[in-house]
């Protein structure tokens, strides 16, 4: 049995594993819902009496915005997939910002068929929509802090690979999207395409970090 007194000391009992596991489980079968609950307005459509151009013109901004929000919410589950890999337990904090986590991602369906139903011109709906993006970056990003300063949750006692550079970088870009969407004037929801920049600049944060020396986190 393992020594959890030490500051590397990692959990490893059955019941702390099946927690893990649980936890990781229903966070799945959340996002699984949400991403249900997107496409759910659609069906509306299909009950439109006039034609099929019809449908789509009327309809065009709720589909839109469902293949936004589908490619943003698997874009979470996959960093959240990436967040856990190198966990081998689960404490009461990381469960509550877990939970945190998936509040924002259950919640996004709101404010997606707000923006597909009133469409992207008004500000307040864009940066209804932008904000709780943004919410979900941090608490991603928490949830990345919470592994990071907890040892005991490490998989054998090793420090998980989690770049807090693209963390940071995720949260800062949908700072400035919000900004740019809400206050300036004809750029609307393009500011989205500013986070095809995370990778980039998370990379070459991490090879900076890296060549100063320093572990990258």
């Amino acid at each position: 049995m393992s020594d959890r007194s030490g500051p590397n000391a990692h959990p490893s009992s059955e019941a702390e594993a099946r927690g893990l596991e649980r936890l990781i489980q229903f966070s799945d079968a959340v996002v699984a819902i949400a991403i249900t609950l997107l496409v759910l307005p659609l069906l509306n459509l299909a009950d439109h009496k006039g034609t099929m151009n019809d449908m789509l013109s009327e309809g065009g901004s709720q589909i839109m915005m469902f293949f936004i929000s589908f490619v943003v919410v698997a874009s979470f589950w996959l960093t959240h997939r990436e967040v856990f890999e190198g966990v081998s337990g689960c404490s009461g904090r990381l469960v509550w910002v877990n939970m945190f986590w998936l509040v924002t991602i259950v919640f996004l369906p709101f404010p997606t068929e707000v923006l597909g139903v009133h469409g992207p011109d008004g500000a307040g709906v864009r940066a209804f929509y932008i904000g709780s993006l943004l919410a979900c970056s941090i608490a991603q990003m928490l949830l990345s802090i919470v592994i990071i300063r907890s040892p005991l949750l490490w998989r054998n006692g090793v420090r998980p690979q989690l770049s807090m550079n693209a963390a940071t970088v995720s949260v800062a870009l949908f700072v400035v999207i919000f900004v740019v969407a809400t206050f300036v004037p004809g750029v609307g929801l393009y500011a989205l395409l500013g986070l095809f920049l995370l990778h980039p600049i998370a990379r070459w944060l991490d090879a900076r970090t890296s060549d100063g020396g320093g572990a990258t986190a």
